[in-house]
This record gives C-alpha cells, structure tokens and sequence, in this order.
C-alpha cells in the first residue's frame, strides 16, 4: 500500500514537473526576444529606406 502510494506520487511529480516544463517552454516561444524584435524593426525601416530610395528615381544597385 504504502510503495503504491509512493509511485503514484513520484509519478505525479514526474508528469507535474514535464507540464511545468512544457508550459515555459510555449510561452518562451510565442514572445520574441529583444534581438528578433529588433531585427524585425530594422529590416521594415530598411524596407521602407529603400522603396523610398527607388521612388525617388534611384538605382536598385544602391548606385
């Protein structure tokens, strides 16, 4: 009796823990971090510079 209760609650520490674990893991994945932030802001203001740059008239080389 007493070794089946024990089983039973090292196993719900074991899947509690996994869910835990899994759960960080999602929320870590859905937030960007500061870098892709950043990244993500940079290239749309690069974007923007450049199709600004060609309606002004200018070259797609960057001549």
């Amino acid at each position: 009796m007493i070794e089946w209760l024990l089983s039973m609650a090292a196993l719900f520490l074991v899947v509690y823990a996994a869910t835990r674990l899994a759960l960080k893991h999602d929320r870590r994945s859905r937030t960007p971090s500061p870098d892709e932030v950043a990244d993500r802001e940079l290239r749309q203001r690069l974007a923007e510079q450049r199709a600004a740059h060609l309606r002004d008239g200018g070259k797609p080389g960057g001549e």
